[in-house]
């Protein structure tokens, strides 16, 4: 059957904030870098048939390349995901993989594509790159310099555990101290405290006000970790050793550093059960490799590929 079969994130950053949909075959000539914009190229069986899609994301300048790699995978499985129902598994191939899941010290498109299905932040994206509610359902701009967000309830982490605003917090916190090296602290350059005001809620104030505030609950920068887990293993806690215990729809269950990541179904997930068992990532990263693979059914899909070789993707067998 036709299988998911590429995106392409050739480059850049622009600063509008908008995501355009439309079949690439009144647009297959037109696929290219356009004003900054960063242009991903879907292709993906829809009713039993082949279909392509060119999805072009512009982001707001606070926002990287990283930080659009955090969602392509997530957008990649949310595409994919009714489209093979009939397998358990998906295997997607990436560039490379990191030496850490510690997101804060492994920023990147691949540590966070991957990530993206195992953590969560308070807030998330929707569709059109609007903030929405995630881990919190509820949030209020109190004014311009304080945030106050109410938790869901019965939001776990993988291990059962309950996710308390005491998790949130610190999670945040951390960035904020020096002695971490957080690669993500000037998310919070504009914060003056982070708390737990209550049972289930969070108050963060700023030092003074600060537009782009507003996504980082949504951003990498706001993923919520287990602050028990974190302390108690800070020389480990992203190694194989210590799989990151997280809130999202897919949990760690393997880590080879450089090598291969497998994730494996949320069942409790707050957001509904997801429709794969298991997503199996592998490090492929030669782009002649990955295609191969494609080729040999070994992969259901990459990204990475660059726009100068969509016609050779396009050209495979059941892709």
């Amino acid at each position: 059957s036709p299988r998911l079969a590429f995106l392409a994130v050739p480059i850049a950053i622009p600063r509008s904030a908008a995501i355009m949909a439309a079949p690439a075959r009144e647009h297959q000539k037109q696929v290219e870098n356009r004003n900054g914009s960063a242009i991903i190229f879907i292709k993906t069986p829809i009713a039993g048939q082949t279909a392509t899609f060119i999805r072009e994301i512009t982001m707001t300048a606070t926002f990287t390349r990283r930080t659009l790699g955090a969602s392509v995978l997530a957008i990649a499985a949310a595409t994919a995901a009714p489209l093979a129902a009939q397998d358990d598994t998906i295997t997607w191939a990436l560039p490379g993989l990191p030496d850490t899941l510690l997101v804060p010290h492994a920023w990147s498109v691949n540590t966070g594509g991957v990530m993206s299905l195992v953590q969560e932040g308070m807030l998330a994206f929707d569709g059109d790159l609007a903030v929405t509610e995630a881990v919190a359902d509820a949030w209020e701009q109190v004014d311009e310099t304080t945030y106050v967000y109410t938790l869901r309830d019965g939001v776990t982490f993988h291990d059962g555990s309950a996710v308390t605003a005491d998790d949130v917090a610190y999670s945040m916190n951390w960035h904020r101290d020096p002695a971490n090296g957080s690669q993500m602290a000037a998310f919070y350059a504009a914060v003056d405290t982070i708390e737990a005001t209550g049972e289930g809620e969070v108050t963060i104030t700023l030092t003074r006000p600060d537009a782009q505030f507003i996504y980082t609950p949504a951003h990498m920068s706001g993923f919520i970790m287990k602050r028990e887990q974190l302390e108690a293993n800070g020389d480990t806690y992203g190694t194989p050793d210590v799989l990151p215990l997280g809130t999202g729809p897919y949990a760690l269950t393997e880590f080879v550093p450089g090598d291969r990541i497998v994730l494996t179904a949320n069942a409790d997930y707050w957001g509904g059960a997801p429709e794969f068992d298991t997503i199996e990532i592998l490090a492929i990263p030669d782009a002649q490799t990955r295609m191969l693979a494609m080729r040999n059914g070994d992969i259901d899909g990459t990204f990475g590929i660059p726009i100068s070789e969509a016609d050779q993707w396009s050209a495979l067998d059941g892709v």
